[in-house]
């Protein structure tokens, strides 16, 4: 079959038909399904019945596959099973992006669908490409070298990485911010911090830069963490209906700070201790 790449909105998403997931792939197909991400950030394949170890072997024509660290399927360490049954709840209802208060968070992350809800558990996307490129040239200005704190309170990880990042593949910068894991911009007083954040978070989520997908069982999605934002929709009882899903995420080089001509990496900036002392311990941002 030829593969055939529909997008399914004007801002990010597309679905591939007519590659079958389970057999080894060809140059060609891995070509056809990078360049639709490059594009389409998301990308769809309906009906796809992949073993964990095969969803290992997807992944890794797209790079290195991280290891688990919690709850990975017996005997492949590389995929986590997603519970919505789990006591606390197996699910982030919140925009963001995965892994970002690590220092090294995954380029790409792959989501096998086990078992969905009959109705609702739709998962929504939104493009940071979109949104920085959406924002006035003064603030795209603004907002070059400066850096963030991603904190995530469960394991008090914590990372700094630049607010705006270069894609290594692509060149298209991105707002590199989720509502999840970034507690506060290093370089701003924490009220102007807080101010600008809760204006680029409503920003980066506005309908037009957002995709939305209804799951069916053995649905597979893979997408572009580093120029994505997502969020689950709990519209369900994960109790009657559960929602079980394969995760695994694959390995990307650190962010890129965005600079900004003419500004220099020092002017305007508090001193290197004040920088050290705030983004150093993240509690401040809590």
């Amino acid at each position: 079959m030829t593969p055939k790449v529909r997008p399914v909105t004007g801002a990010l998403g597309a679905v591939i038909t007519g590659i079958a997931l389970t057999r080894e792939l060809s140059h060609e197909q891995v070509e056809v399904i990078t360049t639709a991400l490059h594009h389409h950030l998301v990308c769809f394949f309906p009906n796809q019945h992949l073993s964990p170890t095969q969803l290992v072997a997807f992944a890794g024509h797209f790079g290195t596959v991280n290891h688990t660290s919690a709850r990975n399927i017996a005997g492949v360490p590389e995929v986590m099973l997603r519970d919505s049954r789990r006591i606390p709840p197996d699910h982030i209802d919140e925009w963001h992006a995965d892994g970002t208060y690590t220092t090294d968070p995954p380029a790409l992350t792959v989501l096998h669908a086990q078992q969905v809800p009959e109705v609702g558990g739709d998962t929504l996307w939104a493009d940071t490409s979109r949104a920085y490129q959406a924002l006035s040239p003064v603030m795209q200005r603004f907002l070059a070298g400066l850096t963030a704190v991603h904190l995530d309170s469960r394991s008090q990880r914590t990372a700094r990485h630049p607010v705006v990042l270069t894609h290594s593949k692509t060149g298209q910068r991105a707002l590199y911010i989720n509502p999840l894991y970034t507690k506060g911009i290093c370089e701003l007083e924490p009220s102007e911090s807080t101010a600008l954040l809760t204006l680029l978070f409503a920003h980066a989520q506005r309908p037009e830069l957002t995709c939305r997908h209804r799951w069916s069982r053995f649905d597979l999605a893979i997408w572009d963490n580093r120029c994505t934002l997502h969020r689950p929709v709990t519209d369900y009882d994960p109790t009657a209906t559960p929602r079980l899903m394969h995760r695994l995420t694959i390995a990307t080089p650190q962010p890129t700070a965005t600079s900004s001509p003419g500004r220099s990496s020092s002017a305007s900036r508090p001193t290197a201790t004040t920088l050290a002392d705030r983004c150093a311990r993240p509690t401040k941002w809590q």
